[in-house]
């Protein structure tokens, strides 16, 4: 229950910052540290980490059938670093601190209507929470994530998720551990499923959106190290 309750709490503060009506303040990482300058406890880096080559990882093959193998998503593995973030992905669009520094938060904007949210871990850079959505109308959903995923390099494994209905995500991962369903400001319906992996450090959400004819448009990945 824990798990939910911190997924859901990041996943509230995403969406304050991705889908709030006021323009977000966002600081350019040149303006901010250097992250090389940041007290790095590097003894709560692990070593048994895809990007340690601990666990096998190819880009190219890395096929999702339960929530354990979601330990990578869109090209980043399991406990990489936020310096390596660019050349997974490119120069971000902005960045800035949470409330309580614990966490930086990346953001990238470059592909139209498809943010990519990312929060690195203040004091030992790891990756904690990827956050990727959808934000289009119906009728140019595909083109728009097509374009992210030509921008990002993103693989059929990842990109397979989007569009996806219940149903359809549900033949591959099973019963979700947890479905809510809510409502955005106009009454449509948004119904979210949540899944733990065995060991309890990834935790998932795909949301569903009415609006968006109850296709999966957006998905949150936690690793919990």
């Amino acid at each position: 229950m824990k798990i939910f309750q911190a997924l859901l709490l990041t996943f509230i503060t995403t969406a304050v910052v991705s889908c709030g009506g006021s323009e977000e303040t966002t600081t350019k990482l040149s303006e901010m540290e250097d992250i090389e300058t940041r007290d790095i406890t590097n003894d709560k880096i692990l070593s048994n980490v895809i990007s340690d080559g601990a666990i096998p990882y190819s880009k190219d093959s890395c096929d999702k059938n339960d929530a354990n193998d979601f330990n990578n998503f869109i090209g980043i593995p399991f406990g990489t670093s936020e310096v390596d973030l660019v050349k997974i992905l490119g120069e971000n669009t902005g960045g800035e601190y949470n409330d309580d520094s614990s966490s930086f938060v990346y953001y990238y904007k470059d592909a139209e209507r498809v943010p990519i949210t990312i929060w690195a871990n203040s004091q030992t850079t790891q990756i904690e929470v990827i956050f990727m959505e959808v934000v289009s109308l119906v009728q140019f959903f595909d083109t728009d994530l097509e374009a992210a995923i030509e921008k990002y390099d993103i693989q059929e494994c990842d990109a397979q998720w989007f569009g996806k209905t219940q149903k359809e995500v549900k033949k591959i991962l099973g019963e979700p551990k947890k479905k809510e369903s809510t409502e955005d400001t106009d009454g449509n319906e948004i119904v979210n499923f949540f899944y733990d992996s065995d060991d309890y450090s990834i935790a998932l959400n795909f949301k569903f959106y009415q609006s968006q004819d109850y296709k999966c448009t957006s998905i949150m990945v936690n690793w919990f190290y």
